[in-house]
C-alpha cells in the first residue's frame, strides 16, 4: 500500500512542479496572446513562487485542525483550479490569478507530503525524498521542450488542460490511498503549530544554510543565460540548452544525495556539496573555453542540488512528529521568500555597474564563509539518527 502512495505522491510532485516551472518559458507567447509587456508577465511568473511560498506556513495551521487527506485534496484541487484558470484565461489578471493558484498547491502540497515521507518510510527518508524531489527535478527539466512543441502547434492550452486533468486523477488516487494507509492517512499528530517554537534551532540552521545558498543560487540561474551571452559570448541557443543541462543535473543528484544521507550525517555532507557548489561558480567566472563552461554548468547543477534532500531528511529527523509540518513549512516558506531576493540584489548590482563574475565570485565567497561559520555551530548537531528511528 504504501509504494502505491508513494507512487501517486510521485506522479502529484511531478505535475505540480511541472505547473509551477511551465509559466517561464512561455512569457514570449503570453506577451503576444495578451498583448502586454514584460512587466505584466514578470508578474505572472513572480506569483507562481510567491504563492508557493506564501501559502506554506498557513497549510500547516490548518493540519492543526483538519486530516492531513483532506488537505492534501484541497491542495491538488487548488492546482486544478489554477491550471483550469490557467487554460481558459483570456485577461491577463486571469492568468495571473491561475499562477498564483498553481503557485498556492504547489507550496502546500510539499508542506504535507514532505514530513509525511518521515512517516511512510522512517528508516528510509533520505532515499525518500530524494526520490520525491527527483520526480519534482524531472519536471523542471522537460519544461522546456514541452514548451517548444506546444508553441510550435499553437497549442499551449492543451498543456493546462492536460495538467489539470492529470492531477485531478493523481490526487484523487493519492486521497484515497492515503485514507488507506493505516496510522498516516486521515490521523495526524500535528496538533499544536506554535509547539515549533520549541525547536526554533534546526530550523534556524535549515534556515540560514538552504537561504544563504538559494540567494546566490536563483540568482545565479535567472542570469545564466545573459551571464554567458555578455561574459563568456555563448549564443542564447545554447545557453538555454547549457542552463537545462545544469538542471538536469540535479535530477540525479536528488536521488544520489538522499541515498548518501540515509548512510552518513547529512550536515557535513551538506558543507562539502556546497563548498563544491561555490568553488564551481568562482570557477565559471574564470573559464572560456565551452568545453570547461559546460563541466562547471554540471558540477554546478549537482553540486547545488543535493542540498535540498539532505537538508529536508536532516531537519525532518530533528523533529518530533507533532510539529514537523509547522516547522517545515516555517523552514521552506521564510527560505523561499529570502532567497526570491536573489534575482533582485544580482540584477540590481549588474545595473550599478558591477561585472556578473565580480558578483558572482563576491556571493561564492559569502558562502564558504557561511559553511565556515555554520560548520562550527553545528558541530554536535550533525549525525543524529535518533528522531528517524523514533519516526
Amino acid at each position: 500500500m504504501r509504494t502505491r502512495l508513494f507512487g501517486s505522491l510521485l506522479a502529484m510532485v511531478f505535475l505540480l512542479n511541472l505547473g509551477r516551472t511551465v509559466f517561464a518559458p512561455f512569457v514570449e507567447e503570453f506577451q503576444t496572446v495578451f498583448g502586454v509587456g514584460p512587466a505584466a508577465l514578470g508578474l505572472v511568473t513572480s506569483l507562481v513562487w510567491f504563492g508557493a511560498a506564501a501559502g506554506r506556513i498557513p497549510v500547516a495551521y490548518g493540519l492543526t485542525k483538519i486530516a492531513r487527506d483532506r488537505m492534501l485534496g484541497v491542495m491538488g484541487a487548488i492546482g486544478v483550479m489554477g491550471a483550469v484558470l490557467t487554460a481558459t484565461a483570456m485577461t491577463i489578471g486571469q492568468l495571473q490569478l491561475g499562477a498564483l493558484a498553481i503557485g498556492l498547491g504547489t507550496g502546500g502540497y510539499f508542506v504535507i507530503a514532505v514530513p509525511l515521507l518521515g512517516v511512510i518510510f522512517p528508516d528510509a527518508v533520505g532515499r525518500a525524498i530524494g526520490i520525491h524531489g527527483m520526480a519534482a527535478q524531472l519536471a523542471a527539466v522537460i519544461v522546456g521542450p514541452i514548451a517548444i512543441v506546444a508553441i510550435a502547434a499553437d497549442s499551449w492550452r492543451v498543456v493546462f488542460w492536460a495538467l489539470a486533468c492529470t492531477l485531478a486523477v493523481s490526487t484523487t488516487v493519492s486521497v484515497i490511498l492515503l485514507r488507506g494507509q493505516p496510522n498516516v492517512g486521515p490521523m495526524t499528530t500535528h496538533r499544536e503549530f506554535t509547539a515549533v517554537f520549541e525547536h526554533w534551532r534546526p530550523v534556524a540552521v535549515a534556515l540560514v544554510i538552504t537561504a544563504t545558498a538559494g540567494i546566490l543560487w536563483i540568482g545565479y540561474f535567472n542570469f545564466f543565460v545573459s551571464y554567458l551571452l555578455t561574459v563568456k559570448g555563448v549564443g542564447i541557443t545554447r545557453g538555454g540548452w547549457l542552463l537545462t543541462v545544469m538542471f538536469a543535473a540535479g535530477v540525479p543528484a536528488f536521488y544520489i544525495a538522499g541515498r548518501i544521507v540515509d548512510r552518513l550525517p547529512p550536515l557535513p555532507f551538506i558543507y562539502v556539496m556546497l563548498g563544491i557548489f561555490a568553488v564551481g561558480i568562482m570557477l565559471m567566472t574564470t573559464v572560456q573555453k565551452l568545453p570547461m563552461i559546460f563541466v562547471v554548468t554540471v558540477v554546478i547543477g549537482f553540486s547545488i542540488h543535493t542540498l535540498f534532500p539532505a537538508i529536508d531528511t536532516w531537519l525532518i529527523r530533528q523533529l518530533d512528529p507533532t510539529v514537523r509540518e509547522s516547522a517545515y513549512a516555517s523552514f521552506t516558506g521564510l527560505s523561499l521568500l529570502i532567497e526570491s531576493s536573489g534575482p533582485t540584489i544580482v540584477g540590481s548590482l549588474v545595473s550599478s555597474g558591477i561585472g556578473y563574475d565580480a558578483v558572482y565570485r563576491s556571493g561564492a565567497v559569502f558562502v564558504l564563509f557561511m559553511i565556515l561559520i555554520m560548520a562550527g555551530l553545528t558541530a554536535n548537531m550533525g549525525g543524529s539518527q535518533r528522531s528517524a528511528k523514533r519516526a
